[in-house]
């Protein structure tokens, strides 16, 4: 009979923190949903969108493939039309080598405009 009571004290417990836990992951959830619609509102693009932004480097070659498959592509070609990337499909590597693995790669970095946006972030 003490195990059993042992045991529905040991569930109880284990649902009011599994209970606090969710209700953590809700509010966390409740801020990313504001964060997202903040950037919409102000920047017009999502957080998403900022992550490629600050990870623009015109010495990395992305394989267009992957940022296809990823969704990614989309979100680039929307922050170069409006003004926060240039995006370059270029046709050799720098060493000049045509064999782009198969596929083709993309080089993309932030304008000025994207480059504002950036220091903004990384100066909080």
């Amino acid at each position: 009979m003490r195990s059993f009571l042992v045991i529905l004290v040991a569930l109880s417990l284990s649902q009011n923190v599994w209970s606090a836990e969710r209700d953590a992951n809700l509010q966390l959830a409740a801020h990313a949903q504001a964060l997202e619609s903040q950037s919409q509102a102000t920047l017009g693009i999502s957080l998403r969108q900022i992550s490629l932004l600050l990870q623009a480097d015109p010495h990395v070659f992305n394989r267009k493939e992957t940022l296809e498959q990823d969704g990614s592509w989309p979100l680039l070609k929307d922050l170069e039309a409006k003004g926060f990337v240039e995006i370059h499909e270029p046709h050799t590597l720098p060493d000049g080598d045509t064999n782009m693995l198969g596929g083709s790669v993309v080089q993309y970095r932030a304008t000025v405009k994207g480059l504002a946006v950036v220091a903004a972030i990384n100066t909080k």
